[in-house]
């Protein structure tokens, strides 16, 4: 008896809810105040979000250029130590280990980085290979 009850009610409920003027009511004034107030409530956060995620995007360009900038000066000194290794190692009357050849290869290398890092050597050092023009 009570679920007879109780289905005629929800019967009778969804047959209302149904009705267009019925929804429009219901959007009008539960869902859209809703909608609203949660939209007040989460602004500052979706606005905080926004921002976080802008400085995410700005740091990881940031990080790339950086890291392409890195790369290109790395590769130039990792190049040099390989020559500088090469040189050293097929020297002639080179009676050295493989381990002194190396520290003297990267003691080689450092050096070259300080000078090129305080007088430029490497424009002067590829105009004197290839008499190349600067730039």
């Amino acid at each position: 008896m009570l679920s007879d009850i109780t289905s005629q009610i929800l019967d009778s409920f969804v047959l209302q809810i149904r009705k267009k003027e019925n929804q429009a009511r219901l959007q009008r004034h539960l869902v859209d105040p809703t909608i609203k107030y949660i939209l007040e409530k989460l602004s500052p956060y979706l606005l905080g979000g926004a921002v976080v995620l802008s400085l995410i995007v700005l740091l990881t360009l940031t990080m790339i250029f950086l890291i392409a900038t890195f790369v290109s000066v790395f590769l130039k000194y990792a190049l040099l130590a390989g020559i500088a290794y090469l040189v050293t190692l097929n020297a002639s009357n080179n009676r050295l280990e493989r381990n002194q050849v190396v520290l003297i290869s990267f003691a080689i290398t450092l050096i070259f980085a300080l000078i090129d890092l305080y007088g430029g050597i490497f424009p002067g050092i590829m105009n004197a290979i290839c008499n190349c023009p600067s730039q």
